[in-house]
């Protein structure tokens, strides 16, 4: 079944407009279950992070991304044959998404100071 979601999403994302014409048309939904904090134990999550794909600027896949923390804009770009590696900005710091098939890590970094939080469970593809 992984695959099959696999095939759509990737299906959905080549099928990104060209720069100039409609907005985002594909937006992956994801939910975070387990969160670790540098080197503590890890914990039980619920952060959700929406994804928007947008329409594709200087070879790149612009993107939002909307938490219940705020909106971040990024980019998106293609990982090995069938992931995806979304790269985005807050105002915390740099934030990074990789998703394979349904399984997705994200990454958060400080910006004001070394420190790291990883993420990880799913993102779907929302309709």
């Amino acid at each position: 079944m992984s695959h099959i979601l696999l095939t759509g999403l990737t299906a959905a994302l080549l099928a990104l407009p060209a720069a100039g014409s409609a907005a985002a048309v594909a937006q992956l939904g994801c939910t975070f279950q387990t969160e670790c904090f540098e080197t503590e134990p890890c914990a039980q999550s619920g952060y959700a992070l929406s994804i928007a794909l947008a329409n594709e600027t200087d070879g790149d896949r612009a993107v939002q991304a909307t938490a219940a923390d705020g909106t971040f804009p990024g980019s998106a770009y293609a990982l090995g044959e069938d992931g995806w590696l979304f790269h985005l900005v807050s105002d915390f710091g740099p934030m990074m998404v990789t998703v394979h098939a349904d399984q997705a890590r994200m990454s958060v970094h400080g910006g004001d100071d070394a420190m790291m939080v990883n993420y990880a469970r799913t993102c779907l593809k929302e309709d």
